[in-house]
């Protein structure tokens, strides 16, 4: 092993290494030492480790059918959380979308649960000292919900939708969540930017109430496609709380062809508040826990 090795190290790299982990004098230092130490390193042969260590659940390359959403799609990445990094997929959807797999795998390695319990104590703070940010956004969420919101970054265990309000603001991104035949949209801006950066998230429901949540990893160029065929195909959910607006805001016509979306059927002769009722329960947002 030679000091070239080691060339791309700082001097006062050695001396921290040299004087935190064998308390020696900095005129010391030599690069045995460093070399010693090379294999606690988290280098580039380590990161190809750890990638090796996790073969299905990574990044997986696969050609999404056209049925799974009813959207013609090309060939992409759909990425799954790992479940070393605990429960909380929508999170770390997010978190790769922002900073990318390799740092992803980077807070697998070192502490996924410090990892994230850093980032979200970061936005909690950024909604406290923005109380009035939130109503901006497409939910124009109050200060005493911004604060309330913000609370739950610091106590909840498992995310809630809402979350995503201020997600969306704080990594400056419309969020998809997609459904088999609806979606959910959290927007950053009160109206949606022509040039707004785009995060997609499949939502796929699981056993016993859980639900999954997996990246949508493309080009923007290639997300602005499937959202514009997302809209002509999927049903647009009104609120992460609600499916639908009061009945009274609909007509039949518009009640029909919102069934025809979610893929409830009905009658020539059905009566307008049984369809609504119907549309109510395929309309919902998902309510169970994540997985």
């Amino acid at each position: 092993m030679t000091e070239n090795t080691y060339a791309c190290a700082s001097a006062d790299a050695y001396i921290y290494l040299n004087s935190i982990l064998y308390r020696q004098d900095k005129n010391n230092v030599n690069m045995k030492w460093v070399a010693d130490l090379a294999k606690y390193w988290y280098s580039t042969q380590r990161m190809a480790q750890i990638a090796k260590m996790y073969p299905v659940a990574g990044i997986i390359q696969t050609q999404i059918a056209a049925t799974t959403l009813a959207i013609e799609k090309p060939e992409t990445y759909k990425i799954q959380p790992l479940k070393e990094s605990g429960p909380n997929q929508l999170f770390w959807c997010l978190y790769i979308a922002k900073y990318g797999y390799k740092q992803y795998l980077e807070a697998v390695h070192y502490g996924a649960t410090n990892i994230e319990m850093r980032e979200k104590s970061a936005i909690s703070e950024f909604i406290t000292n923005h109380p009035k940010r939130l109503k901006t956004t497409n939910y124009k969420l109050s200060v005493s919900g911004s604060q309330e919101l913000a609370g739950k970054f610091m106590v909840q265990l498992r995310d809630s939708l809402d979350m995503c309000i201020a997600y969306s603001v704080f990594y400056g991104t419309t969020i998809y969540l997609v459904y088999p035949n609806r979606f959910l949209v959290f927007c950053p801006n009160i109206d949606e930017v022509a040039d707004e950066k785009i995060t997609i998230i499949y939502v796929e429901a699981a056993a016993r109430g859980h639900y999954h949540y997996s990246l949508f990893d493309n080009t923007e160029e290639a997300k602005r496609n499937f959202v514009k065929k997302l809209r002509e195909t999927h049903y647009e959910i009104v609120h992460y709380e609600k499916g639908l607006k009061g009945m009274s805001n609909y007509k039949v016509a518009e009640l029909e062809a919102i069934a025809d979306k979610l893929g409830v059927e009905y009658g020539e002769k059905i009566a307008k508040q049984e369809l609504y009722n119907q549309l109510l329960v395929a309309s919902s947002p998902a309510t169970g826990r994540q997985n």
